[in-house]
C-alpha cells in the first residue's frame, strides 16, 4: 500500500515551510492539472488526511449543485470521529473553479474522480504519485508526500501564532511533543520566535 514511507529507510515527509514554496507548487499544479491543484488547495487548508480528501463527494461541499456550503462535515476514516471545519476562501475559490471544469458533477459523485471511469475516486496510491511528481519538478527545501498537506496546514498555523494545544485538537494528538514533532517544529524555528519577539 502506498504511503509516505514507501520503502524501508525512506525519508519522513515534512511540511512545506514557506508561502513562496506553497505558491510554487500551486503554480506548477494549476498549469498541469486542475484536479490535482484542487486536491492540494483543499489539503493545505483543511488538515484532512489524503484518504479522506479523495473520498469527498460534491454533496459534501454543496447544498445543491451550484451552492457551496459554509462548512464540511465528515467522519474521518482513520479515527471514525466526526470532523467539522469551515470552507475558507482559498478552498471556496478552488472548488468553484474545479466545479466548472469537472465532467458532469452531481451530488453523489466523487469530486476527485479516478481516470479508471465510473464513479470511482482517485486512489491514495495515485495521490502519492502526484506528490512524487511535485517533488521531482518543483524546487522545494523539504521532502514531501501526501501527508505534507496536513503538516503544512498545521505548521503555517503555528507560525501565525495558533497555540500547540489547538493544533493538538485539530490533529487528535495526545501530547504537545507529538504535535511538535509531527509538524516539524525544529529548535531553530523555536529560537526564531524568541529572537523576533523583542518586547
Amino acid at each position: 500500500m502506498a504511503n509516505d514511507k514507501m520503502k524501508k529507510g525512506s525519508k519522513t515527509v515534512e511540511p512545506i515551510k514557506s508561502k513562496r514554496e506553497i505558491q510554487a507548487v500551486k503554480n506548477y499544479l494549476s498549469g498541469k492539472n486542475l484536479r490535482d491543484y484542487t486536491i492540494f488547495v483543499v489539503g493545505i487548508n483543511s488538515a484532512l488526511r489524503v484518504s479522506d480528501i479523495v473520498k469527498l463527494k460534491w454533496e459534501d461541499v454543496f447544498y445543491e449543485i451550484g451552492e457551496l456550503k459554509k462548512e464540511i462535515r465528515l467522519i474521518e476514516k482513520k479515527t471514525s470521529k466526526q470532523k467539522v471545519f469551515p470552507i475558507n476562501q482559498s478552498m471556496k475559490k478552488a472548488l468553484l473553479e474545479y466545479f466548472e471544469y469537472a465532467d458532469k458533477p452531481s451530488d453523489n459523485k466523487y469530486i476527485f474522480k479516478s481516470r479508471q471511469g465510473g464513479n470511482s475516486h482517485l486512489s491514495v496510491k495515485m495521490a502519492w504519485r502526484i506528490f512524487k511528481d511535485i517533488q521531482d519538478n518543483v524546487k522545494l527545501s523539504t521532502h514531501i508526500g501526501t501527508h505534507s498537506m496536513r503538516k503544512t496546514f498545521c505548521f503555517m498555523a503555528w507560525k501565525q501564532g495558533v497555540p500547540i494545544e489547538t493544533l493538538m485538537k485539530i490533529l487528535n494528538h495526545g501530547s504537545q511533543s507529538v504535535t511538535k514533532r509531527y509538524i516539524g517544529i525544529t529548535q531553530e524555528e523555536i529560537n526564531d520566535v524568541y529572537l523576533n519577539i523583542n518586547l
